[in-house]
């Protein structure tokens, strides 16, 4: 007979998983009559605890962390990130779990980062964000034994939320073609990241079947004046495209800005859209076309499958919300 979890006893008692891990370990987060109900479940369905998890509980420094390999010039305007590190705190919400946010420079600094938490017995997992190819986070973490969630990529013995990017950039892509645009441009940043690659295939891909060009932008970094000279480039090309489609706001700031400068008319000569959509895109002039998610339900579903592998539960995948396209003027525009 299969071993009894704590997934089996949340779905009898109607609750989450971490309301059952709360009530099993006496912990707050939820109420005297949901706790009373749990654990009268947990003790009729045969419930024993993981000897191992209850011995390592009493060690733990009840916080998890979070390392942005990010430009720091970046991290006050990057509306994604303070969004999703909203979630992740609504997600430890009465749990009495901390988050622990580091920002980094480079790979070298973030996994440094890492032993150094492991070592001094810092935080009880990680939060993984903007994962690539040959990513030696996931396998270096398993080693420190520390349960990991990556936001984006599935890894092995790690906890995933993934998001569609190839339905993303197809909205964008099809709402370009459906505006008229014969050549699109894509400026990423960093095609690094497993995200931008999979975007920058589907992009190809879609043009192809099409009979429509794309060019993507040559690599730079994540910042708004990356994205001025990647977007003043292509548009002082021979042969200028007449959609861009930006990998997040900044770089749609960038972008905004360059064309702004260059005389052209956002909407009317170019057309642009953002993969990420914010507040600051709906209020330019005129209003930016981007994809509406919620980084925030991100993030809080990365801090749940987290608590649940504290608990002793296996690590699983979960998807996040459909994305849905936000067209505005920048490229529905066609007047002077």
């Amino acid at each position: 007979m299969a071993r009894l979890t704590i997934r089996d006893i949340a779905r009898e008692a109607g609750v989450s998983r971490a309301a059952v891990s709360f009530a099993l370990n006496d912990r707050p987060g939820v109420s005297p009559s949901t706790r009373a109900k749990i654990l009268e479940i947990a003790a009729r369905m045969g419930w024993r605890p993981n000897a191992t998890a209850r011995a390592l509980s009493s060690s733990r420094s009840n916080a998890i962390g979070l390392v942005l390999q990010r430009p720091r010039v970046n991290n006050s305007s990057e509306r994604f990130f303070f969004d999703f590190i909203t979630g992740i705190q609504d997600g430890l919400d009465n749990t009495g779990i901390d988050l622990l946010l580091h920002l980094s420079h480079s790979m070298e600094e973030e996994l440094r980062a890492y032993q150094e938490w492991w070592v001094q017995g810092r935080v009880d997992g990680v939060i993984v964000v903007d994962p690539r190819d040959g990513d030696p986070r996931p396998q270096k973490l398993n080693e420190y034994s520390l349960p990991t969630v990556v936001i984006g990529q599935k890894f092995d013995q790690c906890g995933a939320v993934i998001g569609d990017d190839e339905q993303m950039i197809r909205l964008l892509a099809e709402h370009l073609f459906e505006q008229g645009c014969r050549h699109i441009a894509f400026v990423c940043g960093s095609s690094s990241f497993s995200h931008i690659q999979q975007r920058i295939a589907t992009l190809q891909r879609l043009a192809h079947e099409r009979g429509a060009r794309v060019t993507i932008s040559p690599e730079n970094e994540f910042s708004e004046a990356s994205a001025l000279e990647a977007t003043r480039a292509l548009l002082e090309a021979p042969s200028m495209p007449e959609g861009i489609i930006f990998a997040n706001e900044i770089l749609t700031l960038g972008g905004f800005q360059a064309i702004a400068q260059s005389g052209l008319k956002t909407g009317k000569d170019i057309k642009i859209c953002s993969c990420e959509d914010s507040p600051m895109l709906s209020m330019f002039s005129p209003a930016v076309t981007a994809i509406s998610r919620n980084p925030a339900t991100m993030g809080h579903a990365g801090a749940q499958l987290l608590l649940e592998q504290l608990q002793g539960e296996e690590a699983r995948t979960v998807s996040d919300q459909d994305p849905q396209l936000v067209a505005r003027a920048s490229t529905l525009s066609s007047q002077s």
